[in-house]
């Protein structure tokens, strides 16, 4: 799949609208479906790194916490379950919450639109009121049916990455033995290549 190509084909594209008052056919804008797309995927890692980057200080501030009401002992005594505790805190929540935000904005941007094509039966697009077309109708339903196909998705990559975070953590601290150190490195280098797509 060349996705350069189809970059190309999604800039050079321009949607066309009759222009009510006159009947001129106005090129509005390039497409923005392929802009809106190539948009949401930076803004999804982006939400999903500073997402795990805020709650990476509130981790760090919680186990201040724990450092005090523990003062007595904390350096003498290892307490792993602190520290392991709260990465899978913050990595579930990260992971769980920018796909789920992203998820429901396009999910509520699809359904508002989709309910203002059935109730006025056009669309206001900028300044430009376009009435709407069967094929417009249809990208809309079809986006909503594909957003319930999503959100299975979602709710199925959220579990495998919690899986495979439990499985992450358990060959970390020796919970899962693996009984050659070459199995455990090729596992750290998927559990990584998993995170990056």
């Amino acid at each position: 799949m060349d996705i350069s190509a189809d970059y190309r084909r999604c800039r050079t594209q321009k949607i066309q609208y009759p222009n009510p008052r006159n009947g001129n056919v106005i090129a509005l804008a390039e497409n923005d479906a392929c802009h809106a797309l190539l948009n949401l995927i930076p803004w999804f890692f982006g939400a999903h790194f500073v997402d795990r980057t805020t709650w990476g200080i509130t981790n760090i501030f919680i186990e201040r916490c724990f450092a005090t009401v523990l003062v007595a002992d904390y350096e003498r005594k290892p307490r792993r379950y602190i520290g392991i505790t709260l990465s899978v805190i913050t990595v579930t929540i990260s992971a769980l919450l920018a796909p789920t935000a992203l998820f429901l904005l396009l999910l509520y941007k699809n359904q508002r639109r989709y309910r203002r094509l059935s109730e006025d039966h056009k669309i206001s697009c900028g300044t430009l009121t376009m009435h709407y077309t069967l094929s417009i109708r249809f990208q809309l339903n079809e986006n909503l049916r594909s957003m319930k196909l999503l959100r299975n998705i979602i709710i199925m990559c959220g579990l495998l990455n919690i899986l495979g975070l439990i499985l992450y953590t358990g060959v970390r601290i020796k919970w899962l033995h693996f009984y050659s150190d070459i199995v455990a490195h090729y596992y750290d280098a998927f559990f990584n290549i998993t995170l990056a797509v």
